[in-house]
């Protein structure tokens, strides 16, 4: 007898556009869940080319937890191949977990890679995002409020983020994704979401900072809080 093994979904972005123009999209979602609920596999590996979730639009990430949801009907684990918060969020909804980590990365777009010298980041535990070290410590001048800083111990007596080497950067984001399993996994969906509305509407406040910075909050909420 052959062992059963995880099949893999990979999907592209412009499936959940059409999705979305289409009356009876839940029934096609339902209709790619019952494809894969044979006994050919006994998990799912769920893979969104190209999902940037700070850039995609709120009808795509709704579209992508509409279908983790019917999966999840299979009665089959999930698992995420990539994915930033928003990913981790649908873990709410029943995506069982998922790939990220130092040195992976968010999403991946298989029509194309580009090598060279990794960009020294700084993930913004309330922005739930990367930003270059320049433009996070940007951010922070400007915002220069507790509730915005990060209390890790990386980060610790307010060092310009500039000043970090490469290796406390990667530390600090393994500090705060750890932060936010935890804290997801404590809260309710709609705490969540409460709290990313609420991010969202103190950062409006500051005429300075371009929106393209938190708008991504927005749309995480307003695609996630039918699922509440």
């Amino acid at each position: 007898m052959v062992a059963n093994v995880p099949g893999l979904l990979a999907v592209r972005t412009e499936f959940f556009q059409r999705i979305g123009l289409l009356r009876r999209g839940e029934d096609q979602f339902e209709s790619l869940a019952r494809d894969y609920s044979g006994d050919s596999f006994d998990g799912l590996t769920i893979f969104v080319n190209d999902l940037q979730e700070y850039v995609t639009p709120r009808s795509t990430l709704a579209s992508y937890a509409r279908l983790v949801q019917a999966l999840r009907q299979t009665g089959k684990p999930l698992f995420g191949l990539f994915g930033g918060y928003y990913t981790l969020i649908l873990r709410k909804i029943g995506l069982g977990c998922f790939s990220n980590g130092v040195g992976y990365g968010e999403y991946r777009n298989s029509d194309y890679y580009a090598g060279g010298q990794a960009v020294r980041r700084y993930y913004m535990p309330k922005l739930h995002r990367y930003f270059t070290d320049t433009e996070a410590q940007s951010l922070l001048d400007v915002v220069d409020e507790r509730w915005f800083r990060c209390g890790c111990n990386v980060c610790a007596g307010r060092r310009r983020l500039t000043s970090l080497a490469s290796q406390e950067l990667l530390d600090h984001f393994l500090n705060v994704r750890f932060d936010e399993l935890g804290h997801a996994g404590a809260n309710t969906l709609e705490g969540i979401l409460d709290e990313l509305a609420q991010t969202f509407s103190r950062l409006r406040r500051y005429r300075v900072i371009p929106p393209d910075r938190y708008n991504h909050l927005r749309e995480w909420v307003e695609a996630l809080r039918p699922f509440c």
